[in-house]
């Protein structure tokens, strides 16, 4: 029996030697931590004997040896642009315990995201939404397929209360529905950059952006290493760091006063082709917004015409005005 077990697969079951933990998927599509006990219980009822016989181990205890060193996952958690899985990454095993939560698309009509899209971004001088669909049309594809590709930081600059905020929030469900803020480990006030390997949307949003030139230049650097490379190192505190390559995207609301516009990186030629900067007007939102009540109402509206939305982008064809050497869009 021994020699054909050998022979067969080693079961589900993957260990995280940071942690000296095990995980095997939960039946919902997601992976649990489980203790080793549980892990050799699982093991024993994929038709492996807990019994040892004399001098040797039992078919359990090697493939628990087996999966220490075969099964060896250097990353465990979500990874923003991939589902649930082990997959082989940088050399290494990595094991996402949980993927992105997709809105699918479907035909129909979004009448008050058009309302608010034409108010941000429409006005007598231009017409700024072909940039947006652009980039939510190769970021929706970029992400949905697992496919590094190279991207654009989207900036909306406009006056408080013109949506700059409620579109980001948009955003987050349109790519998967997670966000993480990496504002402060692109400035350098962190070393430390694990959280944003869990969300598809790096989101800065209205934080205390600083406005100093050393600040601004490394905001740019990391920009451009964040946003152009596939490897990227992700360090978490107490832990050694190592190379992931996530698939994500990143948007930056902020006023449109000038010295809140200094949050912005200098326009140089590293970094002037790596931003989207859009106007966002100040327009009077479609539906009554006052009180919690009605914002609950009015993000709901929006949230449920999305697949139609997406259904437009899908079939969207990007101006070949727009389509730059890159292939962002």
């Amino acid at each position: 029996m021994s020699k054909i077990i050998d022979a067969i697969p080693l079961p589900p079951v993957y260990y995280h030697a940071t942690d000296t933990s095990y995980w095997r998927e939960d039946g919902k599509n997601t992976w649990m931590k489980i203790n080793e006990t549980s892990a050799k219980s699982f093991i024993a009822d994929h038709g492996y004997s807990k019994t040892a016989t004399a001098g040797a181990n039992s078919e359990v205890e090697r493939a628990i040896m087996g999966i220490q060193s075969s099964h060896n996952v250097v990353y465990v958690g979500p990874l923003a642009g991939y589902a649930s899985g082990v997959r082989e990454m940088a050399g290494n095993l990595v094991l996402v315990t949980t993927g992105p939560n997709w809105i699918e698309s479907k035909p129909g009509q979004w009448p008050t995201l058009n309302q608010v899209l034409a108010g941000l971004f429409v006005d007598s001088e231009l017409d700024q939404r072909p940039y947006f669909y652009g980039w939510v049309k190769s970021a929706r594809d970029s992400l949905k397929h697992s496919r590094w590709k190279a991207s654009q930081l989207l900036a909306m600059a406009g006056p408080v209360g013109s949506g700059k905020s409620l579109l980001q929030n948009l955003i987050t469900e349109m790519l998967g529905g997670r966000c993480t803020k990496p504002y402060q480990f692109m400035i350098g006030q962190t070393a430390f950059n694990s959280h944003m390997f869990r969300g598809e949307h790096q989101m800065l949003e209205d934080e205390n952006e600083s406005i100093d030139i050393r600040s601004r230049r490394q905001f740019a650097g990391n920009i451009k290493t964040i946003l152009t490379n596939m490897n990227q190192n992700c360090h978490g505190k107490n832990r050694e760091a190592l190379t992931l390559q996530p698939v994500w995207r990143m948007t930056l609301s902020l006023n449109d006063d000038p010295e809140r516009l200094l949050v912005l990186p200098p326009f140089d030629a590293d970094v002037r082709d790596k931003i989207i900067v859009l106007k966002a007007n100040k327009a009077t939102m479609p539906m009554q917004t006052t009180g919690a009540e009605a914002e609950a109402v009015f993000w709901r509206k929006l949230v449920a015409e999305l697949p139609a939305f997406l259904h437009f982008i899908e079939q969207y064809e990007v101006p070949v005005a727009l389509q730059d050497m890159r292939g962002k869009f």
